[in-house]
């Protein structure tokens, strides 16, 4: 993880924001910013969003979601974009109430 978070450190395009509450970690977002060919402006990708169990339904990702806002406004982005598992309907649900639109099916090739 620690190579992870070095790589992430060392792209000015990539951020790692952590949500702390009570002294502990209690989440984290991690964004990239892409460039997209169909318009201007560049894509902001969320690459990940972890809530600690016992941090959750407390505003913690909502949060996260408000700072990756930030971040990609900060390079010019007007679009943040994120894929969630089919299973994770809970998610999707919340992700639809921060005002995110279904819009595209994800196809994963592994190598």
């Amino acid at each position: 993880m620690a190579a992870r978070l070095a790589r992430f450190a060392a792209d000015p395009l990539s951020r790692v924001i952590v949500a702390e509450a009570g002294g502990e970690v209690a989440g984290l977002i991690a964004t990239h910013v892409v460039p997209r060919l169909e318009e201007d402006e560049p894509s902001c990708r969320v690459i990940a969003i972890v809530v600690a169990g016992g941090h959750r339904r407390i505003g913690v990702a909502t949060a996260l979601l408000a700072a990756a806002e930030t971040e990609a406004r900060a390079h010019g982005s007007h679009r943040l974009d994120l894929s969630s598992g089919d299973w994770r309907a809970d998610a999707h649900a919340f992700y639809e109430r921060c005002g995110f639109e279904r819009r595209a099916q994800a196809f994963i090739k592994r190598l």
